[in-house]
Parts: structure tokens; sequence; C-alpha cells
């Protein structure tokens, strides 16, 4: 991912209570663990590398579909982590910096009728799974075709490519 604060000033001025580093702070370790940084996060890191990803987006530059869903998921862990459980004030504070970037997002992308990848139970409904770049959908989604099993009659495993 390139770094497009040098291009595009990438700011997320969001005024924090007491009470709101208080909920963050033991969110924002438990990313740093889960993800074995060396470097602590931090709310700016983690609403900086969503709008860097969708700057990536815009300008074509996202990389391959590993990265891609990687740098969705971010966006699962702002929703699951940061917003689903917050007070509401702070709710509202971290929904008001990531919205224009959600709408960036979606116009950087196209709407798909499956998500990007499997889902477990409970993702279904977020609507970012079921967007991905407008040039690469058809070969990253709509040609994946799951493989046959051996227990799966010839007939239902669909047309042979023979």
């Amino acid at each position: 991912m390139t770094d497009s604060r040098e291009d595009e000033p990438v700011t997320h001025e969001i005024e924090l209570t007491a009470e709101d580093v208080a909920y963050l702070e033991p969110i924002l370790a438990g990313l740093t663990q889960r993800a074995h940084f060396d470097e602590p996060f931090t709310l700016d890191y983690v609403l900086n590398y969503w709008g860097d990803f969708i700057t990536d987006l815009e300008n074509e530059q996202a990389g391959g579909m590993d990265e891609y869903i990687n740098d969705v998921m971010l966006r699962e862990i702002i929703e699951h982590d940061l917003l689903q459980n917050a007070p509401i004030a702070l709710r509202i504070k971290l929904l008001t910096a990531i919205e224009p970037w959600d709408e960036r997002f979606e116009a950087a992308t196209q709407q798909l009728d499956k998500p990007i990848r499997y889902l477990p139970e409970g993702y279904e409904g977020h609507w970012w799974w079921y967007r991905a770049p407008k040039d690469v959908v058809v070969q990253w989604v709509e040609n994946e075709e799951p493989p046959a099993s051996k227990e799966t009659p010839p007939e239902a495993a669909g047309p042979s490519t023979q």
C-alpha cells in the first residue's frame, strides 16, 4: 500500500473524552497484540490505514486479492472492535470520521451479488464484503467455481471443461 499522506493528507480530528480513551485503549491494545505489531495500534493509525487503502483503490493501486481482503478486514475490525459496542457519543464521532471514507470506498468499487470471500455467520450483513474493485470483479469472484469433490456426481459438478 502506498502512503497517500504525502499526496493527500488523511487526518481525523476527533476530540476524545477521558471516557472515550478509557473505552478505546484496551481495544487498541488488544488489536496490537492480535496483529503481533511492535508499535501499538492507535485510532489514527487504524483510520489512516483505511483512508490510505481507499486512496490506493481510487488510484488503482490496491494490489492483489489477498491484500484487498486483508485491507477490507480492517473495515470489519473498525465495525466489530471499535464501533459495535462504543458509547453512542463516541460511535457518532467515529462514524463521522469514517463515513466519508466509506462513501469513497463505495465509489471506487462495485456491488457484488455474493461476498468476496467466505464469511462466518454474523458477517453476512456487512456491505463492504459485497464490494470489489471495478476492474477485477469478474476475475476474483464471478469466475471462481468451487471444485467438485470426489463424492459429487458428475452431473452435479457442472459442465466439463475438457
